[in-house]
């Protein structure tokens, strides 16, 4: 029997950049918007449905359903709000990008995006600056544009991700480095990872610890709580659990497979390149503590 081929979707990031230049679009004059046509970070280009268009006061409202394809992604079906309008008396060709309500602040240093600012990852930010140029582009216009994303239900998603633990607070994250989502990614899962290492040493933590399975987590707890934790203060576990994250992950019956490594800071790298590669191949899934 033939494998069923996996349904790619599209990132956060590609939703918001196709809602703000079908706003602008719209203000443009185009009414009868069903889908715009986005550039890619990686390159090439993608053909994005919009939900709806609707005019405000002193703009435009598009709104995108996320099509996460077949990966089991909790933004799946989240309805991305990008708001564009033109802002009178300033610098012409400039275009501002701000997160609203949904999206989250950044509250911890370590993450690709400064403290302070809405959780709009600089590739994704990048991709909806060029989707709103396109859109000026076509419709022959210019002046300075202020482009605002907001996601419904933004701040309850964000409870089933890794965000509050990050100190991402108030929503999701507005991400995507390729622009599309490819089903059950050995490459997200790293990147999952890796963003909880580099915010665990942006705030001088001293070990990690990483567990391949949910009875390796209570070992890593034990073994830590002897005498580890009194020497670092907090512990960064990413665990395995019920939530399959790789295509072949299973429950293991209450089997205690797993190993659990713990490194110090300066291993972080030697980690990064090493165990976790080796952790994308076994049946791993993913348990917030």
């Amino acid at each position: 029997m033939a494998k069923k081929r996996l349904r790619e979707g599209f990132t956060t990031g590609s939703a918001a950049a196709a809602g703000a230049k079908a706003a602008l679009l719209y203000l443009s004059g185009r009414k009868d918007l069903k889908q715009v046509v986005i550039p890619l970070p990686v390159g090439g280009r993608l053909t994005i449905p919009v939900d709806h268009i609707e005019a405000l006061e002193s703009g435009a409202r598009a709104t995108v359903i996320k099509d996460a394809g077949d990966d089991p992604d909790v933004t799946h079906k989240a309805k991305i709000r990008s708001t564009v309008h033109f802002v009178p008396n300033r610098k012409q060709g400039e275009i501002d990008i701000d997160g609203g309500k949904g999206v989250g602040r950044v509250t911890k240093p370590g993450l690709p995006v400064p403290v302070g600012e809405p959780a709009i990852n600089p590739v994704p930010r990048q991709q909806i600056r060029e989707a709103v140029q396109e859109g000026l582009d076509e419709a022959g216009i210019e002046g300075f544009v202020s482009v605002i994303i907001d996601v419904v239900d933004g701040e309850k998603i964000a409870k089933k991700t890794f965000n509050p633990r990050l100190g991402i607070l108030g929503g999701i994250s507005i991400l995507g480095t390729r622009g599309t989502v490819k089903p059950f990614s050995n490459e997200a899962y790293r990147d999952t990872i890796t963003v909880s290492m580099d915010v665990a040493r942006a705030g001088g933590l001293d070990v990690i610890a990483l567990a391949a399975a949910l009875c390796a987590v209570l070992h890593a707890l034990a073994v830590l709580t002897r005498g580890l934790l009194e020497q670092t203060g907090l512990v960064e576990v990413m665990a395995a659990g019920l939530f399959h994250i790789h295509m072949l992950a299973r429950h293991d019956g209450g089997q205690c497979h797993g190993r659990m490594p713990v490194v110090g800071r300066s291993d972080a790298d030697r980690v990064n390149g090493l165990v976790l590669e080796q952790l994308a191949e076994v049946h791993v899934g993913l348990s917030v503590l």
